[in-house]
């Protein structure tokens, strides 16, 4: 008896072969996915859909000053107060049409101000030794959390690109009761991502700027090296549903798991080559550690895992040697000619960073900025510096801001 004949397009693929048989399958499985995932409704082009902050109620008051809460990382439960709405002094919630952004702003208020920018997995919680060492100096400094980072919420329908770190940084310093703006009225300081956003930022506004300073920044990377699920995510954009990869990156964003109590290091010392994970956020706390903050971040604010896949598909990541790096090296080459305004960045690396090999950096630096435009300082470390080392950071960046050939509008 003959067996019964297979559904037609079943057929069709066993008389077409294996390859294209294998091709309409995934052709099927792919339409099957989007049928499940795809978005209800589609937002208007016009507008801007954004996604909640962080849930404000999932972190604790602070009552340590500002400075944190001490206790032990290691192996315990995880904490849900890893960053508190009222880390630093001067917290505030700035609305935008954006989206909410999370502001902190203290120091002396006729001091230098500092504008610091973090980077792309941690909000600016990781930058408070930095913040602190600054306002011991006598300086007035602002942090913000990135879009989709922190406290911060983010627009849903925007790319995450130079245009729109550099308006949210118009949105920050606007909403000062201090001025913020002018001729050479701040500095601003960048770690990773941020100093690729602080570079691009000064590329277009460096009137404004007193001083860059650049903390391990991508953007001069030559390559950013993706692990499989990042390489996914930038590479099937526009043919798998969204909320597939989204669901694929998720676990891959999970920080390490707490190893036992005995083996964690309270403190992290400058120069000590920890893994990213277990930094601690501050030099003088054994909590939170950089896995404290990663966990609450990705159980707090909605945003978090897509604005990550945004940032890896138009953030400056690499490769920005003959863009906004060139635009920034051009005008302050005309600067130095004129002999007014900003005429050099100064770049902080660690000796050890594998992810900005040094060497490489410093080589690329001067072929952009010319030995005359860029100041390099190395110290013991690897990418973690601004963490591990930040209050020396912040000592080499405000002595490079303060007589770094930057004059303002009266030659000061």
């Amino acid at each position: 008896m003959r067996s019964p004949r297979p559904p037609p397009l079943l057929w069709m693929m066993h008389c077409a072969g294996p390859a294209p048989a294998l091709l309409a399958a995934a052709c099927l499985v792919s339409y099957s996915v989007y049928r499940l995932t795809r978005q209800p409704t589609t937002p208007s082009p016009t507008s801007t859909r954004i996604t909640p902050t962080a849930n404000p109620s999932a972190a604790g008051p602070n009552k340590d000053g500002g400075r944190g809460t001490a206790g032990g990382g290691g192996g315990a439960e995880p904490r849900d107060d890893a960053y508190p709405p009222d880390a630093f002094p001067g917290a505030r919630d700035v609305e935008t049409s954006y989206g909410n952004i999370k502001v902190y702003e203290w120091g002396l208020e006729d001091g230098d101000k500092v504008l610091l920018v973090h980077g792309m997995s941690t909000p600016c919680l990781v930058l408070g030794d930095m913040a602190w060492e600054l306002v011991r100096r006598g300086c007035r400094v602002m942090l913000y959390d990135i879009f989709g980072k922190g406290h911060s919420g983010a627009p849903a329908d925007l790319p995450f690109d130079e245009r729109l770190y550099n308006t949210q940084i118009l949105h920050v310093l606007a909403s000062s009761d201090l001025c913020w703006t002018g001729a050479a009225a701040f500095h601003i300081m960048g770690y990773s991502l941020g100093g690729a956003i602080a570079t691009a930022f000064a590329a277009y506004h460096h009137p404004m700027l007193r001083s860059v300073t650049c903390v391990c920044p991508s953007g001069i990377m030559r390559s950013f090296d993706l692990i499989f699920e990042e390489r996914l995510v930038v590479d099937w954009a526009g043919w798998v549903p969204e909320r597939l990869l989204a669901a694929v990156l998720r676990p891959a964003l999970e920080p390490t798991p707490p190893p036992p109590s005995s083996e964690l290091p309270p403190v992290a010392n400058p120069g000590e080559d920890l893994e990213w994970d277990l930094v601690p956020c501050s030099v003088d706390q054994a909590f939170p550690l950089v896995r404290d903050v990663l966990r609450w971040q990705l159980d707090n604010n909605e945003a978090y895992v897509s604005t990550y896949m945004s940032t890896l598909r138009h953030s400056p990541l690499s490769g920005e040697h003959q863009k906004s790096w060139k635009l920034l090296g051009d005008r302050m080459a005309a600067n130095r000619v004129r002999g007014k305004g900003l005429q050099k960045l100064c770049l902080i690396l660690g000796d050890r960073d594998v992810l900005l090999p040094p060497k490489e950096c410093v080589q690329d630096a001067h072929e952009i900025f010319g030995e005359d435009g860029v100041e390099v300082h190395l110290i013991e470390g690897n990418h973690s510096i601004a963490l591990t080392d930040g209050r020396r950071v912040a000592e080499l960046a405000l002595r490079s801001g303060r007589g770094g050939g930057v004059e303002g509008p009266n030659g000061e």
